[in-house]
């Protein structure tokens, strides 16, 4: 909301400006809240018109190749978006579940899910040494080298092109310490649905993390909607382990149960 407020502000001290913008409230939501008092995508919808008094809604997805991709997804989307409908029967209708690896590109909701699938497949790619020239790594932390204005930025992706004993080169240009490569990067073959948001990926996808209990139905939508040829988009066949989830709403109780601790403490003294 804070960087909705700055652009509005911009906008109206510059108004010989042409200023455009594009968005979608069915993709997904910013890390920061907007609201939690009225309906989300409303609220969003509403601080845009604010912003921009013309607005243009294209209803044809031109990142699909086929028009007969374009009017199944037409159909995918009524479906994800249904509530009474589970994931997992969306997914059993439009889409395969698969159980081995054979894609380049993929997209998980856990940074961990990130890194143990970029590993499987760099075995599966025969990638033999900790980095390659020719392998694409993302920025994955805002990083700056010592004193000069060189940043990477979070979501940014680089190209190894030459890699020594302990220094790996970017883009012909950057050379950075393995050790700074190795908590600052991650190999670019499997990657966040939100640092995938607004690409588009040619070749093939395979979808993990679908069944964690975060996960929601515009995560889907915005995984999905990634490929320009439906087809070729899969998803892990996998059971989310109950238990992942119990351990998580211990975590969180005693994260509060704590936090009532310190306030009493504060509270009484």
């Amino acid at each position: 909301i804070k960087n909705l407020t700055r652009i509005k502000r911009y906008s109206d001290q510059h108004p010989e400006q042409i200023i455009i913008a594009t968005g979608d409230t069915d993709q997904l939501e910013c890390i920061d809240l907007l609201t939690n008092q009225r309906d989300y995508d409303e609220y969003s919808n509403m601080c845009i018109n604010c912003i921009f008094p013309y607005s243009i809604t294209l209803r044809e997805n031109k990142r699909l190749k086929s028009k007969e991709h374009r009017k199944l997804l037409k159909q995918i989307k009524k479906d994800i978006f249904n509530e009474n409908i589970s994931v997992k029967d969306i997914i059993n209708k439009y889409f395969k579940m698969v159980d081995k690896i054979t894609t380049s590109f993929n997209i998980a909701y856990k940074n961990r899910t990130c890194h143990e699938v970029s590993m499987r497949v760099r075995s599966m790619l025969k990638k033999h040494d900790e980095y390659e020239v020719g392998e694409s790594l993302i920025c994955r932390k805002y990083t700056k080298l010592g004193k000069s204005k060189i940043v990477f930025n979070v979501n940014y992706e680089y190209t190894i092109t030459a890699v020594s004993e302990a220094t790996v080169q970017l883009d012909n240009t950057y050379w950075l310490p393995k050790t700074v490569i190795r908590s600052a990067f991650t190999h670019n073959y499997c990657r966040t649905c939100h640092s995938f948001q607004g690409s588009s990926i040619d070749e093939g996808i395979t979808v993990f993390d679908w069944g964690n209990f975060f996960v929601n139905r515009k995560w889907l939508w915005t995984a999905i909607t990634r490929a320009r040829d439906l087809s070729k988009v899969y998803f892990w066949k996998y059971d989310e382990k109950p238990e992942n989830m119990n351990k998580l709403m211990e975590y969180l109780g005693q994260k509060i149960r704590r936090y009532k601790g310190q306030d009493c403490r504060f509270w009484c003294f």
